[in-house]
């Protein structure tokens, strides 16, 4: 009786080496793949924006870093309801800041680390996580981090496969 399915797999002549910049994007998956590779010291940029789990997001934040986009105040919002941080619904909350210039700045230091590291990479990964959205109601715009913000704030909706490709 034979326990596995052999699959015959092509030779490639792209092969990952020490010398290799690679890029992770997206769900969970890519953060603990990109930390197996930085634990043994491979050069390696990792959700940028931290994790996101959506198409939609994940298209947003790399279209950001591809177009250098400058983050400005049209971009961050106060939370006025909790600890009264600034947020980008674009990103993780560790690109939060105190006032809206630390938040700012933060989210284009990252979109110009990325966007440099991205010009030299050799290989980039993106993994998927959901194909639900949560969209504000009041923009329509999809969101990567609700930011524990009130739920009466947001949409959510599967998308289908074609907006997700």
């Amino acid at each position: 009786m034979n326990f596995f399915t052999k699959v015959d797999l092509p030779v490639t002549d792209f092969k990952i080496d020490y010398n290799s910049r690679l890029a992770f994007f997206g769900s969970c998956f890519a953060d603990n793949i990109s930390a197996q590779f930085t634990a043994r010291k491979f050069n390696v940029l990792a959700n940028p924006f931290g994790t996101v789990y959506n198409p939609v997001s994940l298209e947003s934040q790399i279209k950001a870093i591809a177009d250098g986009k400058v983050f400005g105040e049209d971009d961050v919002f106060q939370d006025t309801r909790c600890d009264g941080l600034w947020h980008c619904w674009d990103a993780h909350s560790s690109l939060s800041g105190a006032t809206k210039e630390e938040c700012i700045g933060k989210l284009n230091a990252a979109t110009a680390q990325a966007r440099d590291f991205l010009r030299k990479a050799d290989a980039v990964f993106i993994t998927l996580g959901t194909a639900f959205v949560y969209y504000l109601k009041d923009s329509g715009m999809p969101v990567s981090n609700c930011h524990r913000q009130d739920p009466n704030l947001f949409t959510r909706r599967m998308i289908s496969v074609d907006e997700a490709t």
